[in-house]
């Protein structure tokens, strides 16, 4: 009979235990955001993809080694008639043929479009890690809002609930009154009654609102059930008076992954002319895309011989891009213009 009641208490104890609501911190809902929402592992899977193609193979500096192989059989029957009438007959000829091979190929130059490539992908790979911090900013900086947005919600739950207690004693007294003394305005009664249905509807409103903050907080930390009820350890908002602006100022200007990449775009923006620099048949195929840039982006542009271009004193300031164009055999000047630039 013992072991029975011990057996019932352990089962109910592990029924409260499994009941109980957990304990969140705004530590926590980061730390189990940061794992699991779905949005950051989307920008983590794109930037290790850029990691990974941000490689000296995948520019062509290196050799492809290629291997080929084949295997083929066949199983023949023959009769021969001879001129005397003789007849031979052969069955079962298998005849098998085994093949390989090795390829290797490599570009040892190609002007600028190895480097070029190499180039692009390591951008590639600077603006996936900076799209990945964007994504992890926000989601602190959204996560955060909401765990003190529900925090100050249930502030506010709290407040309506005693505010709608003082409104129900408060109708409780008028009704009172009303029914044992003839002198009391049933248009007092009345009006405590509104007091009272009015503190209700806020305070059921408030209790919607908390609802939905504690489904958004789930929905941030990519939990299954949106609708999990939990506890948050904090209690109040507090505010660190020791924070210095200029120090956070100077801290989001160097660090903020959203104002690096705008920083990036407006170099762009600030271009103000563009030089095509190349030679030979390059030159030409320079001469078709200033045409093109300048009616796409309305910059002025000059296409400029690689020869001539590093022997003049051309205007190339901050804001002056130059696009180097390598087709030809006379790479070389090309690439003495481009250490000018």
């Amino acid at each position: 009979m013992k072991k029975a009641i011990l057996s019932i208490v352990m089962v109910a104890a592990a029924a409260i235990l499994q009941a109980e609501p957990p304990m969140y911190s705004l530590k926590s809902c980061l730390e189990t955001g940061l794992e699991q929402n779905y949005a950051i592992r989307i920008s983590r899977n794109d930037e290790q993809i850029a990691q990974n193609n941000a490689t000296a193979a995948n520019a062509g500096k290196l050799p492809e080694v290629g291997f080929v192989a084949g295997y083929g059989g066949d199983l023949t029957s023959t009769r021969t008639h001879d001129r005397a009438g003789g007849v031979t007959d052969q069955n079962g000829v298998y005849d098998q043929s085994v093949n390989a091979g090795i390829n290797v190929d490599w570009t040892i130059f190609n002007g600028f479009s190895i480097q070029a490539e190499y180039d692009r992908l390591q951008e590639l790979e600077r603006e996936g890690a900076i799209q990945t911090r964007i994504t992890i900013e926000d989601f602190v900086a959204t996560l955060t809002a909401e765990y003190y947005n529900y925090i100050q919600q249930r502030i506010r739950l709290s407040n309506y609930r005693y505010a709608m207690s003082l409104s129900k004693e408060r109708l409780r007294i008028a009704q009172l009154r009303y029914s044992t003394t003839r002198d009391y305005s049933r248009l007092d009664y009345l009006q405590a009654r509104v007091y009272f249905n009015a503190d209700s509807s806020q305070f059921m409103n408030q209790q919607e609102l908390v609802h939905t903050s504690r489904i958004r907080l789930n929905q941030l930390m990519a939990v299954s059930d949106v609708d999990r009820y939990f506890v948050v350890q904090d209690s109040v908002i507090t505010i660190d008076q020791n924070l210095e602006w200029n120090y956070l100022e100077q801290r989001m200007l160097e660090n903020n992954a959203s104002l690096l990449m705008a920083d990036r775009e407006q170099r762009l923006a600030e271009i103000d002319n563009i030089f095509l620099v190349a030679c030979g048949t390059a030159y030409h195929a320079g001469l078709v895309g200033r045409h093109a840039i300048e009616k796409l982006l309305h910059l002025p542009t000059q296409t400029e011989v690689a020869s001539e271009f590093q022997n003049r004193e051309a205007i190339i300031t901050p804001k002056t891009l130059a696009i180097i164009i390598s087709q030809s055999g006379e790479t070389y000047d090309t690439i003495l213009a481009m250490r000018k630039c």
